[in-house]
């Protein structure tokens, strides 16, 4: 479900200056309402705020639009059951499309990064060089906690080290490529074999264009579907120190001529991790040897 703010108008739009509410295709908004007459401008170049609100109790959702607080005016309402279109899990974000110029640009980036939440990261600045680039708060753990001990995308070791790491967000990362590649939910079995032992097994007979998302037919370029789940499987590399940094990977994923390391025919059964300890006097890191049954 969506509250959409557009300034272009499509065939199916009633003009350039509208709102509407979306549940299941934007070409047929369930509601919209045009700006003009309340004399909002969505391209006026002021500052616009809004709020939405849904009543629970009488399962009415509210739009508000305005140039200030004091002006906030109801522009949409509409009797909606979200239990009944929203799924019970969710995420709330947000996202544009058109309309894109620079100035505005840089106005949806000092709106996110006001965004304050435990489950989002921190938008601090931008900079501008060859390209333009984010500047995100820095994680001390190397990335966010509610990402990395998701279930699926959790690295064996941390199930015996019991901390996120760079090299355990690696081993995430790598699941999301496998997932957005071949089209299946990292949870899933395929016969009696995890997603990423199916594809690694695959990988085994040179047959990794197997792995691909059965709706894409054969619409794709084979060499580079197999070049990005190799960058997949070597996330998952049995030795921690081994894993590609983040820069490694986009590398090799713009330039396809990058060699990859070589990975094993079969998915080592053991994984190497680093584990700390700590007593009043002494501090000391020591480095481990586990099978995947140990950590799994």
């Amino acid at each position: 479900m969506a509250v959409e703010s557009d300034i272009f108008k499509n065939e199916f739009d009633q003009d350039r200056n509208h709102v509407g509410i979306v549940t299941g295709s934007i070409i047929n908004p369930v509601t919209t309402q045009s700006l003009n007459s309340l004399e909002i401008k969505l391209k006026s170049g002021q500052a616009i705020q809004v709020k939405i609100e849904h009543d629970g109790l009488i399962n009415m959702l509210y739009v508000f639009l305005g140039y200030s607080e004091s002006q906030l005016k109801i522009v949409l309402n509409l009797t909606i059951d979200l239990p009944n279109i929203v799924p019970s899990t969710t995420y709330v974000g947000f996202t544009d499309s058109r309309g894109n110029s620079e100035r505005e640009y840089f106005a949806k980036i000092h709106t996110i990064g006001k965004l304050r939440h435990n489950k989002i990261l921190q938008l601090l600045g931008f900079g501008i060089k060859a390209d333009i680039f984010l500047v995100y708060k820095y994680m001390q753990n190397g990335g966010l906690d509610c990402f990395t001990g998701s279930p699926g995308y959790l690295a064996p070791e941390v199930g015996f080290t019991w901390k996120a790491t760079p090299e355990s967000n690696v081993y995430s990362f790598g699941m999301v490529v496998l997932e957005v590649i071949c089209g299946i939910r990292s949870k899933s079995k395929i016969g009696d074999k995890s997603l990423a032992d199916y594809v690694w097994n695959m990988h085994s007979v040179n047959a990794l264009n197997e792995c691909v998302d059965a709706l894409l037919g054969r619409e794709f370029d084979e060499e580079e579907a197999r070049m990005v789940l190799m960058v997949g499987l070597v996330c998952f590399h049995s030795d921690l120190a081994f894993r590609p940094k983040m820069r490694k990977k986009v590398h090799i994923l713009l330039d396809p001529n990058k060699p990859l390391m070589e990975l094993p025919e079969v998915r080592p059964l053991r994984v190497y991790a680093s584990v700390s300890s700590s007593t009043s006097t002494s501090n000391f890191e020591s480095r481990g040897v586990y099978s995947y049954s140990q950590l799994q």
